[in-house]
């Protein structure tokens, strides 16, 4: 029965995959005609701050501002439906976070770490993982307008590393905590609701596990779950 199965389960395989590879194809046309106008109204928005006033510049600047958005929106898209070839590395996920956290810490937020002693390395694509967990962080920030702590912490079992970043912020709603990784979901004036969709993507590309845990009044937890590197990629 299930040698009769594998025929039909490869052939569904790769539908699957053309059907990807389409949709991709598909986005990257889209965004490409999308640009070239963005790019042709920038060009004449720099022509006309000559020929207009004060007032208009002030438009003019906002225009541009609005044209970079969307710019910036169309570019995270494509990044997320067409995501670039992974460079697995193996890394130490402890030095990561030690990266991360002079990154974040300031006289608002204050970084604390706990890292897990003889931490297997990551084998995952180093810059992908950097740039989520960072992402994760800034959110973590912004959640603490008044200030708090960012804890980050790593621990291991015998197929991986988990890595918890968790803020001392107010916490989210419960309608909006299975929202948070929905693309453009945003409850922040001027947010693109792409950080954390983004994160959750590069994650995954890499085999690993993202989720979101949060209370009101306590603060919320971001766990990450990545593959430690076999000890034949080690060796």
């Amino acid at each position: 029965m299930v040698e009769e199965l594998r025929p039909a389960m490869e052939l569904e395989t790769v539908q699957l995959s053309s059907n990807l590879a389409r949709l991709e194809s598909l986005i990257s046309g889209v965004v490409h005609q999308l640009r070239n106008p963005l790019n042709s109204m920038g060009m004449r928005l720099e022509l006309l701050r000559n020929e207009v006033g004060e007032r208009g510049l002030r438009h003019i600047d906002k225009l541009r501002h609005e044209m970079n958005r969307l710019d910036e929106t169309l570019e995270t898209l494509v990044r997320f439906i067409c995501p670039p070839k992974l460079k697995l590395l193996d890394f130490d996920m402890n030095q990561m976070l030690r990266e991360l956290g002079t990154r974040v810490g300031n006289d608002r937020i204050q970084v604390e770490l706990s890292l897990g002693a003889e931490l297997p390395p990551i084998r995952a694509d180093r810059e992908m993982i950097h740039e989520a967990l960072a992402s994760v962080m800034v959110n973590a920030e912004e959640a603490m307008p008044e200030g708090g702590t960012i804890t980050l912490s790593a621990t291991h079992d015998d197929s991986s590393v988990t890595v918890n970043i968790t803020d001392s912020g107010p916490g989210i709603a419960p309608e909006n905590s299975q929202r948070v990784f929905e693309l453009y979901y945003t409850t922040k004036t001027g947010g693109k609701g792409m950080g954390l969709p983004n994160a959750l993507r590069s994650i995954e590309l890499n085999g690993g596990t993202m989720t979101m845990k949060s209370s009101l009044g306590r603060g919320t937890s971001c766990s990450i779950s990545l593959p430690i590197a076999s000890r034949s990629s080690e060796n």
